[in-house]
């Protein structure tokens, strides 16, 4: 053998040896590239569920006061202050639950001092009376709190109500709030 017969059989057997690990890898990387577009193609849904899942909200009642009316009033608290997610709805004061799970509430009241005015409202859930506050003081304002945990479907409406003939009030200072947030998902 010439050579240049040998160092052409030298060449093929150093190209054969070298595109066998080549191919290999070539179809480890392809192996690898699927595998990294099914894992996106998963992780697509879940990002959007932990969007459905940032869920909070905060608002405060107009200035003055509202009520007495003769009827259950329905407040809305259109001062918002967060509203993460969107659930909440500044124009009729109901948050609706966008996932099924348990959720924390609360909410405050303030009332000037008045003559024969009560204060008292409740929290509801789709039309249930939850818990509810209620204050009266005739030389003093009056203030105070309730909260509830509650376990909400995807849909579930929550609001707060004033009871006939009662009165709330707020003013800059926002002391009449309603709140919410989604504790975990289910």
């Amino acid at each position: 053998m010439d050579q240049g017969s040998e160092a052409s059989a030298a060449f093929q057997s150093t190209a054969d040896s070298t595109s066998e690990p080549n191919i290999a890898m070539v179809q480890k990387l392809e192996a690898l590239e699927a595998t990294v577009r099914a894992l996106e193609e998963t992780v697509r849904p879940l990002e959007a569920t932990v969007k459905d899942l940032e869920v909070a909200f905060s608002a405060a009642l107009p200035d003055g006061n509202i009520g007495p009316a003769n009827f259950l009033h329905s407040l809305v608290y259109n001062r918002v202050m967060s509203n993460i997610g969107g659930h909440y709805s500044p124009a009729t004061g109901f948050f609706t639950a966008p996932v099924r799970g348990v959720y924390y509430f609360t909410f405050t009241f303030f009332c000037w001092a008045q003559s024969q005015q009560t204060c008292g409202g409740s929290l509801y859930h789709n039309g249930n009376k939850m818990t509810s506050w209620y204050g009266f003081s005739r030389s003093n304002p009056s203030s105070g709190s309730n909260n509830a945990i509650l376990l909400l479907q995807a849909g579930d409406h929550v609001n707060v109500c004033l009871w006939a003939d009662r009165v709330v009030s707020d003013n800059l200072n926002r002391y009449s709030t309603f709140s919410g947030f989604l504790l975990y998902s289910m």
